[in-house]
């Protein structure tokens, strides 16, 4: 078992389900009839095969990150569901073109279109332009830090409030605990328990306290994480020198503005100062 990608295709049935409640695949496409049945495995298609316009991109998700998909084409696609805790990656004018959800500690992932696709007689013809775009490669990079496990082995890592932390755990443990460090005065949160998937997978929902967190089983620290409202792509305020929209680039250009500039203030004062002299003057004769 491990984490898997597919594409224009669905995870296969589950073996260990009741024979009623899979459904039986031909090697030919699936009938129109047959889309909306779901598989044992809680993948589904939902939409017959049809051209694709992309509507939204679930950006603060690690594996859309950096991505600008919206000069895609896409000629033929299904709308996908997936089981129970599915998160929603790309959606489109038919639905969910894109998504992921757990499997047993695991991750699928599943693109509801394929990329180079096969006609009747054999031939392969290019399904969407998306192998020719630079989000393609991006794209590759964050699933194989997120399905493969790259951005787990870079070092106690952190996370933003509300995200679900996935850990990896190098030995075998029935039941883990979490506990969030505190400082000289506060009262220690009680630990939560938590039992690791199959995989070793740990996978933590509660997430809304900041701060540091220790992993322990068996007396011992397995893991360490934070969480934080750190974002390194929110603090990059500089101005960028030019943007894509689309397949055109815009240029930052310098302007000036106009600014008024008032003076009136400085000659009340001047006149005041030359009535308060004239008046010295004037009082000076007199006497």
């Amino acid at each position: 078992m491990t984490n898997t990608f597919f594409i224009g295709a669905l995870p296969p049935e589950d073996e260990s389900a009741p024979a009623e409640d899979t459904l039986k695949v031909t090697p030919a496409v699936e009938q129109a009839t047959d889309q909306s049945t779901p598989r044992a495995s809680g993948w589904q298609w939902v939409t017959p095969e049809s051209s694709v316009v992309l509507v939204d991109v679930n950006r603060t998700h690690p594996l859309m990150r950096y991505l600008e998909l919206f000069s895609l084409l896409i000629f033929s696609g299904r709308a996908v569901e997936g089981p129970p805790g599915a998160t929603e990656l790309v959606s489109a004018d038919i639905g969910t073109v894109l998504a992921v959800a757990p499997r047993d500690g695991y991750q699928d992932l599943v693109l509801g279109f394929e990329i180079i696709s096969a006609s009747e007689d054999g031939t392969l013809q290019a399904n969407t332009n998306w192998y020719t775009e630079r989000s393609w490669p991006v794209f590759i990079l964050n699933v194989l830090r997120y399905l493969a496990g790259a951005a787990e082995a870079t070092g106690a890592p952190s996370y933003q409030p509300g995200e679900t932390v996935r850990l990896r755990l190098e030995s075998a443990f029935d039941e883990v605990e979490v506990r969030r460090e505190t400082t000289a005065g506060q009262a220690a949160p009680g630990p939560l328990e938590i039992e690791p998937g199959p995989s070793g997978i740990v996978e933590i929902v509660e997430t809304s306290q900041l701060g540091n967190y220790r992993v322990v089983g068996d007396g011992q620290v397995l893991s360490l994480y934070s969480i934080n409202l750190f974002d390194r792509s929110e603090s990059e305020i500089a101005a960028k020198p030019s943007i894509e929209i689309g397949y055109e680039a815009v240029a930052a250009t310098d302007q000036t503005a106009e600014e008024r500039h008032e003076y009136w203030r400085w000659a009340l004062i001047g006149m005041l100062g030359l009535l308060a002299a004239e008046w010295w003057v004037y009082t000076r004769r007199v006497s």
